[in-house]
């Protein structure tokens, strides 16, 4: 939604301010201020204020009809005039946004030029030039976990370049604006993603996550069939289903350094209590455990003793613990399991490597200590980990109709973690997949 709003024109020359005092001014609107249409105009307000800008603009990058276009949501100033016929132009009539977005760096003009000497009467930001002299224009890319999703285009009277502090604030600027649309654009879709799980739990109550984690440990959601500019060292792809009351899905990736990642798939049943709580219990356990630097097998002994202080009668986990360890050619997989979990692993030439878990699901009963198990995965690896109603893949037959799902290139790491997931006996009980793709390094 487009929203222009006019403001006092600024004054001639660069835009003033103290840098710290800006971006601590915009990031505390942007941080108190609830996640609703009207933010955008009310943040480029902001930084026309805090800067002493005669404009500025915020349009999202959208595409129609394969051609991208650049969509204004929110003008402030002398560029209110023109916003509406920006976002209706294609992106490539727009040369300096274009190399705003595609090569993903500011653009910055200084344009000297007399009044206008048409005499047709001139409209929008062409009235508003033809009063000055000399104006200054700033194109800068909105990105936000290595994407871009916007463009901020900034204008003031005067014809002094700006400094590279000033350059760096304003890039600053554009930073903070997309870590805005970036949270803004994810609670629209969790709002989405309510509505379809809540549509889901009529049925077959099943969900698709898919994360990257990059070279240096960050992890990123991802859409799946979009290719932006994030290029991940693994794709983690996970389909899980609800089933009934009795059990919850579990399921968390975490980063935990530079270079590991902790990633956990299992299965929470409390006939006597409330499933969920004791998913989010394991959850939670399991991630501080891995902040501690503690290893799967060792984390699941821990885990034990949280199942066993719920005091609910019945109450089991069954759970893949596993740490990633990203290096520069290779990626090494460490994992603990207990309970009703199978794992596999293909390899080059379609070899499959597979097992299940030795240990029972962890409960009050207490049970066995298993050991960590290590893989040494190469770029075009895939390891599946599935937890729940496994019986169908238990013994070397079962275990080899894994091969089929994982050896499909054609396919992605989600459609072969949902093909898992159905193959598993009972849909109307709980589980949860996870498929680990290992990318080339870059």
């Amino acid at each position: 939604m487009e929203v222009v709003r006019p403001h006092d024109e600024g004054k001639p020359g660069a835009f003033a301010g103290d840098g710290a005092r800006v971006l601590e001014a915009l990031a505390q609107l942007v941080a108190e201020t609830p996640l609703t249409d009207d933010l955008p105009a009310r943040a480029v307000d902001r930084v026309v204020d805090l800067l002493g800008l005669s404009g500025a603009t915020l349009s999202l990058v959208s595409k129609h009809d394969d051609t991208l276009n650049l969509e204004a949501i929110a003008s402030v100033g002398a560029h209110a005039a023109f916003a509406r016929d920006m976002s209706a132009r294609p992106l490539e009539s727009l040369a300096d946004a274009a190399t705003a977005v595609s090569e993903g760096r500011p653009v910055f003009v200084v344009d000297e030029h007399g009044k206008a000497a048409s005499p047709a009467p001139e409209k929008g930001v062409a009235r508003w030039r033809s009063s000055i002299s000399a104006h200054a224009t700033g194109v800068l890319p909105v990105r936000a976990w290595g994407e871009t999703l916007g463009v901020l285009t900034v204008e003031w009277p005067g014809s002094r370049p700006l400094g590279e502090r000033e350059r760096a604030l304003l890039e600053a600027v554009a930073g903070l604006l997309g870590t805005m649309l970036h949270d803004m654009k994810r609670a629209e879709d969790v709002a989405v993603g309510s509505a379809e799980s809540s549509c889901a739990a009529a049925g077959s109550g099943e969900r698709t996550e898919i994360l990257g984690v990059t070279p240096n440990g960050i992890v990123v959601p991802l859409s799946e069939g979009v290719v932006g500019d994030v290029e991940p060292a693994v794709v983690l792809s996970v389909a899980s289903r609800r089933g009934n009351g009795a059990e919850a899905p579990i399921w968390d990736v975490v980063s935990i350094g530079p270079d590991r990642v902790a990633l956990a798939v299992g299965l929470a049943t409390a006939p006597e209590a409330d499933s969920d709580e004791l998913a989010d219990t394991a959850r939670a356990a399991l991630r501080t455990y891995a902040s501690q630097g503690v290893g799967p097998a060792e984390a699941l002994g821990y885990l034990e003793h949280s199942v066993r202080a719920t005091g609910s009668e019945g109450a089991r986990v069954s759970v893949a613990c596993c740490s990633l360890s990203l290096g520069d050619s290779a990626r090494a997989l460490s994992f603990s399991t207990a309970g009703a979990v199978t794992w596999a692993a293909l390899g080059s030439g379609d070899r499959l490597t597979s097992g299940s878990s030795g240990r029972a699901a962890l409960s009050a009963a207490g049970g066995a200590r298993a050991e960590d198990q290590h893989l040494l995965l190469l770029p075009g690896d895939r390891v599946a980990v599935i937890c729940g109603p496994v019986g169908p893949l238990d013994g070397p037959e079962g275990r080899a109709s894994l091969a089929p799902a994982l050896a499909a290139r054609e396919s992605s790491g989600a459609q072969a973690a949902r093909s898992l997931l159905s193959a598993l006996g009972d849909p109307d009980r709980a589980a949860s997949v996870v498929v680990i793709e290992v990318h080339e390094a870059r």
